[in-house]
């Protein structure tokens, strides 16, 4: 017999590939300490690794796919003149755009129900909540600090990648006038500037990676989450 107490997942594994043969991919990139923008590359079997896609990112690209289907209801924001589907937002229901709107009440009660043992009111009102999750953490200004387990997990990441810099070169269009100072000319881009990712005085986004093993996007379904309270 079926034990839904035990971890069951689905996974699917697709493979990817670049545009074009041992041209580089542009991953996803993280400020570090210095605010500078980093891949997430990591050290894996002798080689080195790279995540191209994360499961946040995923889930806000994916979701949007549920619009105008038929299948969940076509919730929308409005603020001002602009109007975004709920499935556009990136928090889902806990987005402060919906934690500020007219209608805080009613997702409130949806997910304290949900804490409580009882999915159905989320589900009737926001069911890819349930299936990407949500965290409704600012409980600082109203928020129920209520956890949507994310159950559909994707992500992208490649094998065997090297790392390729990236550098330039800026020239100004007009003569440079000798009475300003280097830094009202860099202010006015009037300043001939060199650009590198390996620089540390004018750095520039790194230039991607060039992968030698495999792009894979892997897809999980957490089976057990789906049903637990």
């Amino acid at each position: 017999m079926f034990d839904i107490n035990k971890v069951a997942i689905v996974t699917v594994r697709q493979t990817l590939e670049p545009a074009f043969p041992d041209s580089p991919i542009k991953p996803s990139t993280f400020p570090d300490a210095d605010g500078k923008g980093k891949y997430i590359l990591y050290a894996n079997n002798g080689g080195t690794d790279a995540v191209i896609d994360t499961h946040q990112s995923q889930a806000n690209r994916i979701e949007p796919a549920f619009d105008n289907s038929g299948l969940i209801p076509d919730h929308v924001i409005k603020v001002g003149e602009d109007t975004v589907p709920l499935t556009h937002v990136g928090h889902r229901v806990a987005d402060a755009a919906v934690r500020f709107s007219d209608r805080a009440e009613i997702v409130a009660s949806a997910l304290t129900a949900f804490a409580k043992g009882d999915s159905l009111p989320l589900a009737k009102l926001a069911p890819t909540t349930l299936v990407f999750g949500t965290w409704d953490s600012r409980t600082n200004s109203g928020a129920t600090g209520v956890k949507v387990v994310r159950q559909f997990n994707s992500e992208i990441r490649a094998t065997n990648v090297t790392e390729v810099p990236a550098a330039g070169q800026f020239v100004s269009s007009i003569p440079r006038p000798d009475d300003l100072t280097n830094t009202v000319l860099s202010e006015e881009g009037m300043l001939d500037c060199p650009y590198s990712s390996l620089s540390k005085k004018n750095p520039c986004a790194p230039g991607g990676v060039i992968v030698h093993g495999e792009i894979v996007r892997t897809a999980t379904l957490n089976v057990r989450g789906a049903f637990a309270k």
